[in-house]
Formats: structure tokens, C-alpha cells, sequence
């Protein structure tokens, strides 16, 4: 297998993860939000955001470790991948007018991505479980 193949063969399961990463990064990258009315429900709004946006980093990023991901060092390069991309966002909005980076966003980021790596570690534990009848030729 050429390194082109090899590549391609990759590409389904990491451009997911850099296409959301490009999303988290667009959305970084306003100058302003929308904002609620009150102070602690737009709080809660937007660290529910970290949250949930990093959730689906930590399942993306797993789904592309591929054949790592059963591994300590595959699991290790999960959590160091979105916590990276966590300080990267936090820095990069304090170039961005109207914004300002936090480490308490870090830590929902990155709790966030624990959670999203625990959910698909599981759902792939449940899904590997399954087993589905064979279906024969004749039966087609």
C-alpha cells in the first residue's frame, strides 16, 4: 500500500474531527455572541456549549485514533489532542475583539472531551458485543 493510499484511507475518519475543529474555531473567532437576559442562565447556556462542543471533539478525535484507540498511549494522544485544541481556542480568543480566553473554559473544554471519549469508548465496546446473524447467499 502506497503512503497516498495509506492517507486516503485515514482521511474519513480524521476530516470529521478537523472539520468540527474548524467549526469550534469559527465560532471562537466572533467577536460577539448572542447573550441572554440573565446573567447565570447565559452562563450556564454557554458553558453548556463548551461542554457539548468539546463532547463531540473527544468522540471525533477518538473515532480517529483508529486501531490506537484500544491502547493507553491511543487513549493519552485522545485526551492530548482536545486539551491542546482547548488552550489553542482559549488563546487564540484573546486576539479576537470582544473576547477574552479563560482556563475555567479549559476545564469545561476539557471535561467535555472526557466525556465524549468515555461515550464512544463505550458505544464501541457495546457495538464490537453485537452479533449479527449471517446472512447467506441463498437467502439474498
Amino acid at each position: 500500500m502506497t503512503r497516498a493510499q495509506n492517507l486516503r484511507g485515514h482521511l474519513p475518519l480524521v476530516a470529521p474531527a478537523i472539520l468540527w475543529m474548524g467549526i469550534i474555531f469559527y465560532v471562537s473567532h466572533q467577536s460577539t455572541l448572542p447573550a441572554l437576559d440573565t446573567h447565570w442562565i447565559d452562563a450556564i447556556v454557554k458553558n453548556s456549549g463548551h461542554f457539548a462542543a468539546y463532547f463531540v471533539l473527544g468522540a471525533l478525535v477518538f473515532r480517529a485514533v483508529g486501531r490506537l484507540r484500544t491502547s493507553a498511549a491511543g487513549l493519552l494522544a485522545v485526551v492530548f489532542i482536545c486539551v491542546a485544541y482547548a488552550v489553542f481556542d482559549e488563546v487564540h480568543q484573546t486576539f479576537v475583539p470582544g473576547r477574552f480566553g479563560t482556563w475555567s473554559d479549559v476545564i469545561i473544554d476539557t471535561s467535555g472531551a472526557l466525556a465524549g471519549l468515555w461515550a464512544a469508548s463505550r458505544s464501541r465496546i457495546q457495538v464490537s458485543k453485537l452479533r449479527l446473524p449471517a446472512i447467506s447467499a441463498s437467502r439474498r
